[in-house]
């Protein structure tokens, strides 16, 4: 996909904004109501609006945000399509591969512009190119988002994909396997997995399917067919107080990192969690600036 460049991004936080201010009037959710709603991965930066999204603005429209950490987009697409959760982020190029898979689900929105999908090897990697990766063992979460297109990615950089030992883990471990040497490289997000490594102190080096001509959007807001089509005004609130959170997010870093540390107070427990988080925000906050206009 190719971001669409008609509106920049101090047009569009401007706008926001704007909306926020109430401008315009909020959708009317009647009574307080408990959403269901699953990040596509663990708590971390790129995730710090959802949070935000749930002190800020979801009360005023009636909104309980319950959030549940994720297992990778394809799986929580799977999770949304069968009623587990009411909405959750999906990553754009799992949501295509899941409708495609007819699974019934649609995105009201598009929060990022570059999915950052690679593989991801040490800063003292011998690993230069894709191409030395043959012969290497490569650690993957199976249903994170990234998976299902590493061979569409090996055939654009003449790698073929028998050519490694792939490792399935669990996306708890799949750093650490790496930053541990137990394998020579791992398929994830680089933003998700960078913004760990270097919050340990451990500067990793990416390459990006975009680098090979597989662009893609980030992150989506999914849900199932059905439920925009029996509660549209539910589906607006949702997405209205998502995006209005995503603005805070990228005018108020500082201030959305501490009340993302209040509203998982783990992170408060763990410094390298802590830093992890504010990586994280700092890299995903940068890649919109890159990518959504000055």
């Amino acid at each position: 996909m190719t971001p669409r460049r008609g509106v920049s991004r101090r047009r569009f936080l401007a706008r926001t904004a704007a909306a926020s201010a109430a401008l315009l009037p909020i959708p009317a959710v009647a009574g307080p109501r408990n959403v269901k709603f699953t990040l596509a991965w663990l708590a971390q930066g790129s995730f710090v609006y959802v949070f935000v999204a749930r002190a800020r603005t979801m009360k005023p429209r009636g909104i309980d945000l319950e959030i549940a950490r994720g297992f990778g987009s394809m799986a929580s697409a799977q999770a949304i399509a069968t009623g587990q959760f009411d909405f959750g982020i999906v990553a754009a190029p799992s949501l295509i591969l899941s409708v495609v898979k007819d699974l019934p689900l649609i995105a009201l929105a598009t929060c990022d512009y570059d999915s950052t999908m690679g593989v991801g090897v040490l800063d003292d990697s011998p690993v230069q190119k894709p191409q030395d990766l043959a012969g290497k063992k490569v650690a993957s979460v199976p249903t994170s988002g990234e998976f299902p297109f590493f061979p569409a990615y090996a055939e654009r950089v003449g790698l073929a994909p028998n050519s490694i030992e792939f490792v399935h883990v669990d996306n708890k471990v799949l750093d650490r396997v790496l930053m541990e040497k137990q394998v020579d490289a791992i398929t994830s997000f680089a933003l998700g997995s960078a913004s760990a490594m270097l919050s340990k102190g451990v500067p990793s080096r990416w390459m990006l399917y975009s680098a090979a001509g597989i662009r893609n959007h980030g992150q989506t807001i999914a849900t199932r067919r059905k439920t925009l089509e029996a509660d549209p005004a539910l589906c607006e609130a949702i997405t209205d107080g998502l995006l209005e959170a995503l603005a805070y997010t990228l005018t108020n870093p500082r201030e959305s990192l501490e009340l993302f540390q209040r509203e998982v107070p783990e992170m408060a427990l763990n410094p390298s969690s802590k830093e992890f988080a504010r990586i994280g925000l700092g890299m995903w906050q940068q890649r919109h600036r890159s990518l959504g206009g000055s």
